[in-house]
């Protein structure tokens, strides 16, 4: 059977649901990627997303991340390249390193790493497997956790991840038993996870040896936790609609205000956070752990520059503003260099974009960087730049502190080189002897930030 015939046949009362489902969302039309584990709830949405993506209109993908975690981890990336192969899908493939020993545990890291992988995807939104038999064993184990209303309404159904890719799950009203039939109707292939099995971690503990005992006794358990998520997140959107309100008086743009943000009782302070980590994507703490980083961001009387490490974000507060900005770990505390070759665009190692775009009369002239060999790198320590003509050299710590630069943006700030000399430092400074004259082509060279558009 051919991709297209294949896919076609796929669409029926599920694939309908689902494409109903995207249609809420205003999808419609536009870019999804759905997560592809290889297992046989995302098999199933790839499959059924296959089956509409003609009425809906859908530049349909898949993105897999190869954890490397289990020894069959091969095999499941070889099964979703023929599944995606046999729907004519593109497929883009992750290989990440997850460290046994994570502070975060390993299901929590290798979780991280998947949505940062997701969050960098260049779709509209990320579709993800999750089911209702899935739902209801998270409300279980936030109910084991303590949780409050927002932790208790479990997984929703729409959420932005850092950078403003949207993830959206169309099946948590869907039985994983339908999900199975629509499966082995198809004749569809999945890899099983043998680490499901394994009840070291909660959530297999609780799917193996809790739930069939509770099933039990209330057939209907799933149900009813589901009504008590759907209840717990009214609850939750409540809060949000306060701390939406208090946000208002608190924000511009992106970023938080310290002084009104003082002006709110502890529990606001606290609503507000939450509600505004939400919304950037970022991690959301525990209770105990976001009343730590309130004391740190507010209570604190301290006008040093502060960061707060936050999952894969940090919490930053300068000057008296709040911003959350994207954590690039080793990517920016190790030493790195690229040539530079007349490119408009330069892929840096902590993700970032520089583009370099041609001026009249501004910034390093093209010919003089072009004949001198450019060499793009992070600061290191010792650098010095002339930037006025018949003046010495300056240490560029000195010219940081002067444009106000940030600290932490200091050490992973892109400088220019021609040869060994550093002759422009982007936003700060160009060196008199490669700047270009009034009617001479020049280069800007600008940066830019994880999900920020080039416009």
């Amino acid at each position: 059977m051919k991709p297209d015939q294949r896919a076609r046949s796929g669409a029926g009362t599920l694939g309908r649901r689902i494409a109903a489902r995207l249609r809420s969302w205003s999808l419609d039309g536009g870019r999804v990627a759905v997560g592809l584990s290889g297992g046989m709830d995302s098999v199933v949405l790839l499959d059924l997303l296959a089956g509409v993506r003609s009425e809906l209109a859908l530049e349909l993908s898949a993105v897999h991340v190869h954890h490397g975690l289990s020894p069959d981890a091969d095999r499941w990336t070889e099964r979703c390249e023929c599944l995606a192969s046999e729907l004519d899908v593109p497929l883009a493939v992750h290989r990440v390193t997850i460290r046994r020993n994570d502070p975060r545990g390993v299901e929590a890291a290798a979780r991280a790493e998947r949505y940062r992988c997701y969050g960098e995807t260049r779709v509209d939104a990320v579709a993800l497997a999750h089911h209702a038999d899935d739902q209801a064993e998270t409300v279980l184990l936030q109910l084991l956790r303590g949780a409050g209303p927002q932790g208790l309404a479990a997984m929703p159904e729409v959420r932005f991840l850092f950078g403003g890719v949207r993830l959206v799950r169309p099946m948590l009203d869907v039985p994983r038993a339908v999900l199975l039939r629509h499966a082995l109707d198809r004749g569809l292939q999945w890899v099983d996870d043998e680490s499901n099995q394994d009840e070291r971690y909660a959530r297999n503990f609780l799917r193996h040896s809790v739930v069939p005992v509770i099933a039990q006794r209330y057939p209907a358990w799933d149900i009813a936790l589901a009504r008590a998520a759907a209840n717990a997140a009214e609850a939750a959107g409540l809060l949000d609609r306060l701390a939406g309100m208090d946000l208002q008086r608190c924000a511009t743009g992106a970023d938080l205000h310290l002084e009104p943000l003082r002006m709110l009782d502890a529990s606001s302070q606290a609503n507000v956070l939450r509600f505004w980590l939400k919304r950037s994507g970022a991690p959301v703490p525990s209770r105990a752990r976001l009343g730590d980083v309130v004391s740190q961001l507010i209570s604190s009387t301290s006008s040093a520059e502060l960061r707060v490490p936050l999952g894969n974000c940090a919490i930053v507060r300068r000057h008296g503003v709040i911003s959350v900005r994207p954590d690039d770990g080793e990517a920016c505390r190790s030493d790195w260099s690229v040539r530079w070759h007349g490119e408009s665009a330069i892929t840096l190692p902590d993700g970032r974009v520089l583009l370099v775009e041609r001026t009249l009369g501004t910034g390093p002239g093209e010919r003089l960087l072009r004949d001198a060999g450019v060499t793009i790198r992070n600061r290191r320590g010792g650098e010095r730049m002339r930037v006025a003509t018949n003046r010495p050299r300056r240490t560029l710590k000195n010219l940081l502190q002067e444009s106000d630069v940030a600290v932490w943006e200091r050490r992973r700030l892109p400088l220019v080189f021609a040869g060994e000399t550093l002759v422009h430092v982007p936003g700060v400074a160009t060196a008199p002897e490669v700047a270009a004259s009034p009617d001479e082509a020049g280069l800007s060279f600008r940066i830019l930030h994880h999900g920020q558009s080039r416009e």
